[in-house]
């Protein structure tokens, strides 16, 4: 059932980056990485197991997040992403900050068990800061591929395809050594990094589906 859960929740970005580029253009795509690494930050916390392992979720936004970023670079070109980047940096610090100070803030004694609860979810910082630096490091070098790529075949599929395999192994690396290093042993890291590569690549793979799609709308 994981998985069918996981290709719906795929089907859903990808179509939300569709329409809400057919609505909205360069700023449906800007609202939409927002709200993603938003939404990837906290879904991040939450965790599933894969081959008696803990994974943590939220990959499936998180890739797409790559995906709108290269139709960006597609439509608008690399420079582009230095707004986005900014636009991404100050909503994730300032989501951030918000979520933590609610964690200080002393809950309700009716509802003490849910309060409880969400404090301990959300004081887990070192995921959402492992989270949201992988996509804000590698996001830029992600464009400028992208578009090099780009121009060298001047095919989509291979642009995607190519940029996917690179931008995705590296930012997995960068989020599992921050999330995990010291918690695991070297083994049980490197297991974790390369299931949370395989299963961002398929994603990203698949996203060059609404890159296609969005290229030829004008």
């Amino acid at each position: 059932m994981n998985l069918i859960y996981l290709m719906i929740e795929v089907i859903l970005c990808y179509m939300t980056i569709i329409i809400i580029y057919q609505k909205k253009q360069k700023e449906g795509l800007y609202l939409y990485t927002i709200v993603g690494l938003i939404l990837s930050n906290i879904m991040v916390l939450k965790r599933t197991e894969i081959l008696s392992l803990e994974i943590a979720l939220g990959f499936t936004i998180y890739a797409s997040i790559f995906i709108a970023s290269n139709i960006i670079v597609q439509k608008y070109g690399p420079e582009e992403i230095k707004k986005l980047l900014l636009a991404l940096l100050i909503s994730t610090i300032v989501s951030s900050l918000i979520i933590f100070l609610t964690t200080l803030i002393d809950g309700s004694t009716s509802l003490s068990l849910m309060n409880i609860t969400f404090d301990y979810t959300f004081n887990n910082i070192r995921l959402i800061i492992a989270n949201s630096l992988s996509i804000l490091i590698i996001l830029w070098f992600n464009a400028i591929l992208y578009h090099q790529i780009r121009r060298i075949k001047n095919k989509i599929i291979i642009s995607n395809i190519l940029t996917s395999i690179i931008v995705s192994f590296m930012s997995t690396v960068i989020f599992g050594f921050i999330a995990y290093l010291g918690l695991v042993n070297i083994k049980e890291l490197s297991i974790l990094i390369l299931i949370r590569y395989l299963i961002i690549l398929i994603i990203e793979l698949i996203g060059t589906i609404p890159i296609y799609i969005i290229n030829k709308i004008k």
